[in-house]
């Protein structure tokens, strides 16, 4: 692992816009056969993170009941 200013390098909210283009590129990438959509690292986390801000932590029935 390893932390860089990225200020250091260049302008913040270009590297940031740079960033999100790559992203975006990948989210829309055309995936592997078998697979139904392109992941990078954190994706799932965040999207995970938005479902359960919206609509709750999902508890298994054993806890419910």
């Amino acid at each position: 692992m390893a932390a860089y200013d990225v200020a250091a390098f260049g302008d913040p909210l270009e590297f940031k816009q740079n960033m999100d283009g790559m992203l975006r590129g990948l989210r829309e990438s055309t995936p592997m056969p078998g697979h139904d959509r392109v992941y990078y690292a954190g994706l799932p986390d965040v999207e995970i993170e938005a479902d359960r801000l919206e609509r709750g932590i999902p508890l298994h029935p054993e806890v419910i009941d």
